[in-house]
């Protein structure tokens, strides 16, 4: 890990093996005093809010900074922080994170360059792909969120029902967005 501390959750794809399915990471973000505003972050036992965006588990390099504490502590009685240490293993890291962090979104197959983000908004569930590599890729999403999906274009507007065993064909450096209709 590069940054000092981070938040981790349950709806970016960071692929990778493991035993069970991919790396659920919804945002990460480095703290800082001047990164974050702490007295406007939300927290309480299951995770902290800020700027709209949720977050269930806390990993931490290093103490917090001093404005920070409180928030930690209330994280920590709650069991939502992971102290992370040169000598944790991937594996291990992973499955703290797991305890913590439901799984959301999975990439089949498993596909390094794709990042997913699932984003709620007036209550339809949206979940952004983006091919970050050289390859055009085809994957299918397996999703904790069930109900009737729908391909939109960001380039085109148009949008086209989708079959949930349906292929994504992801071209190089290109975006999709699914929505998940709420009926």
């Amino acid at each position: 890990m590069s940054a000092k501390s981070r938040f981790w959750d349950a709806t970016t794809i960071c692929p990778g093996t493991r035993s069970k399915s991919a790396l659920n990471i919804n945002a990460i973000l480095t703290i800082s005093k001047r990164a974050i505003s702490w007295e406007d972050a939300e927290v309480d036992a299951d995770g902290i809010t800020i700027a709209g965006m949720r977050y269930r588990a806390l990993i931490l390099e290093e103490d917090p900074p001093a404005n920070a504490e409180s928030a930690v502590a209330i994280l920590e009685h709650a069991g939502r922080v992971i102290r992370w240490q040169t000598k944790m293993s991937d594996t291990d890291l992973i499955e703290k994170i797991d305890r913590l962090v439901p799984l959301d979104v999975r990439i089949l197959p498993e596909a390094k360059d794709v990042r997913v983000r699932h984003v709620v908004k007036a209550g339809q569930d949206y979940y952004i792909l983006c091919n970050e590599g050289e390859e055009e890729l085809n994957v299918r999403l397996d999703l904790s969120a069930q109900s009737e999906r729908y391909l939109l274009d960001p380039e085109t507007g148009e949008q086209r029902m989708l079959e949930p065993d349906a292929l994504l064909q992801l071209k190089r450096h290109a975006i999709q967005v699914v929505m998940l209709y709420a009926g």
